[in-house]
């Protein structure tokens, strides 16, 4: 209908007669009140067959407010859709940061754990079966339920290229593009900032399934044997939301038990996946004991890569993005666990706390009064700025937020957090994974 549509629009484009004008405006007025009458179908089934998880979604639907995604202009200056695009590849893509890699050349790594790539069948069909059937397509514009249609038909084909990918240590060039999505952040002050746009990345069906197997096969790794710091959760199986929450929770409770004051400073790495550096990457993935060939695919699949980004209507040029990890790959989250679990290691007090939810780090202290807290977490953010250095990563210490729990109401908590210059008063509460502690 849509075709037929079209057809009659550029054939009264072409010759200008009347009759070709009535006719495509029939089939406009037809082909759009079809959509509606689907659109009204379909959205009274998802509310008849809608059960306890979905109906929530139902919900949210109903009870959300549209926000506009036209991007306005940007920084005062970028109003045309070219110069929005380089502002926001500025933002998105920058260039490897600055990063103090003296120590990566001369470094020694303990020996790497066993592994076996050999893929199986049941690994191609798992990740197969992982991939979202709704979910927007990349540039290869296979949506993801073909793909789980077909594949009976196309698993074999899938594992023979899965299997040369991991052997060859070599992500195949092709699925290297992506489209790049500009998403509102949501309740943001002011949307003429860069920094206001999350991007999404939406990447080829078949290259995710590889990501996907290799994903999986870290985790594995991770996981059976303990290469991640206990107190680091999301992105790894068992390890919620719930669970960060609890063990805070728990903290602060035996804080009070013995007589003391609980502090915690939430800190905020700006821009965490965009400004991942590949060779500080690599180099954190084998202090782990990552394999060398683990590593060597996951530099391939970092290497060369580019995308389209694609909002107001406009899909841009090709951009190179020399610099972070995609955000939309199911490597993401682990890739960024590995990167930045030196930090949640600073913490090594038997009352000291580190606890980090991928790219959302708390510190945690207790002592018998809130300044002793405060120059304890002095120390512990001095020693997170050599992390900082080293990995080229900014952290935004206007955002920090800094909290003293205590159960006695004569207690002082009015003790600042100074580092870098930047002071940092105490707040009546903080907002951390979404809950409010106060």
């Amino acid at each position: 209908m849509r075709m037929q549509t079209e057809r009659a629009r550029r054939r009264f484009n072409k010759y200008g007669r009347q009759e070709d004008g009535d006719t495509w405006k029939e089939h406009r007025r037809i082909y759009y009140r079809k959509m509606n009458e689907c659109k009204r179908t379909t959205w009274q089934k998802f509310v008849g067959e809608a059960d306890e998880r979905s109906i929530w979604k139902v919900n949210k639907y109903l009870n959300s407010i549209p926000t506009n995604t036209y991007i306005p202009t940007l920084e005062g200056q970028a109003a045309t859709n070219t110069q929005k695009t380089d502002t926001l590849s500025k933002t998105f893509f920058p260039p490897p940061p600055p990063a103090d890699l003296s120590d990566i050349p001369n470094a020694s790594y303990p020996d790497p754990v066993p592994t076996n790539l050999n893929i199986t069948m049941a690994q191609v069909e798992r990740a197969i079966d992982k991939l979202a059937p709704n979910k927007a397509p990349g540039p290869d514009e296979i949506p993801n339920h073909i793909l789980k249609r077909c594949c009976s038909v196309l698993q074999h084909h899938i594992l023979a290229l899965a299997q040369q990918s991991m052997s060859t240590g070599h992500f195949p060039q092709p699925f290297k593009e992506t489209i790049t999505l500009v998403l509102r952040r949501p309740n943001k002050p002011n949307y003429t900032k860069p920094n206001a746009y999350r991007p999404i990345a939406l990447e080829s069906t078949v290259g995710k399934v590889l990501e996907s197997i290799m994903a999986d096969h870290i985790s594995y790794l991770c996981e059976t044997l303990n290469l991640l710091p206990k107190h680091h959760f999301g992105g790894r199986p068992g390890r919620t939301m719930e669970d960060a929450m609890l063990i805070l929770s728990e903290s602060i409770h035996q804080a009070w038990k013995e007589g003391k004051v609980f502090s915690a400073i939430l800190m905020d790495v700006a821009g965490a996946f965009n400004n991942v550096h590949h060779a500080r990457l690599i180099h954190n993935m084998r202090k782990r004991k990552i394999p060398v060939e683990i590593t060597q695919w996951v530099l391939s699949f970092l290497s060369n890569r580019t995308t389209r980004m694609r909002f107001n209507g406009i899909t841009t040029d090709l951009i190179p993005t020399p610099t972070g990890i995609p955000q939309g790959s199911p490597l993401s989250p682990i890739l960024y666990i590995l990167y930045n679990s030196d930090l949640l290691e600073i913490p090594k007090g038997r009352k000291q706390l580190g606890l980090g939810f991928i790219d959302d780090i708390l510190y945690g202290v207790q002592n018998k009064t809130a300044m002793a807290n405060s120059s304890e977490l002095e120390r512990l953010l001095a020693r997170s700025e050599t992390w900082r250095q080293r990995h080229g990563a900014q952290f935004e210490k206007s955002k920090y937020v800094l909290i003293h729990f205590t159960r006695n109401p004569l207690a002082q908590v009015e003790a600042t957090v100074t580092i870098g210059g930047t002071t940092i008063h105490p707040s009546p509460e903080a907002r951390y994974l979404d809950v409010t502690f106060d």
